[in-house]
């Protein structure tokens, strides 16, 4: 199982049957996991995109992918002291021709506020800029949106453009 620890957050990238668990059976993940439950709660509109991704992306991903599955997969973050699933971090695969590769992460209401978003967000970076194919790494990020905006500067992206309301983010590796 492949794990990122920072002092207060675990991330785990889900193996495929653990993504199946993911979708179709959340309480025996955490089982398997030994974590307690928590049920992360999204907006309606973001939970039926989350769910989408994990079912059209992740899950072919990371079956045609399985050596490079961490890139493909979503990685839950859990909460060391609770002990619980509070979101999730993933990327959207292998860096691309320029030697880029996106990254999206939600956090539950509940914890949001405590830098953990900030936390994950630069664990997983940190993990990503091992690899000597990552020359950058991007995440987009609603315009306005005050909480995404100081996560992705607060990781060191650097704002690249605004298009349509998103705006592109960007770190260099």
């Amino acid at each position: 199982m492949l794990e990122i620890s920072t002092s207060r957050l675990r991330l785990i990238a889900l193996s495929l049957e653990q993504l199946h668990l993911l979708i179709d059976d959340i309480h025996q993940l955490q089982e398997q996991l030994g974590l307690d439950p928590f049920e992360v709660r999204l907006a309606p509109e973001f939970e039926a995109e989350y769910i989408e991704s994990l079912r059209d992306f992740c899950l072919p991903q990371v079956a045609t992918h399985p050596e490079d599955y961490a890139w493909y997969t979503h990685w839950i973050v859990i909460h060391r002291a609770d002990n619980c699933r509070i979101g999730g971090i993933g990327m959207g695969g292998l860096p691309n021709e320029r030697g880029e590769c996106m990254i999206g992460y939600f956090v539950d209401e509940n914890y949001a506020g405590r830098g953990l978003a900030t936390e994950a967000a630069g664990a997983l970076c940190g993990w990503l800029e091992q690899d000597e194919r990552l020359q950058a790494i991007i995440a987009t990020v609603p315009v306005g949106h005050i909480a995404s905006e100081r996560v992705v500067q607060k990781a060191g992206f650097e704002m690249v453009t605004v298009d349509e309301g998103l705006g592109l983010w960007r770190k260099e590796a």
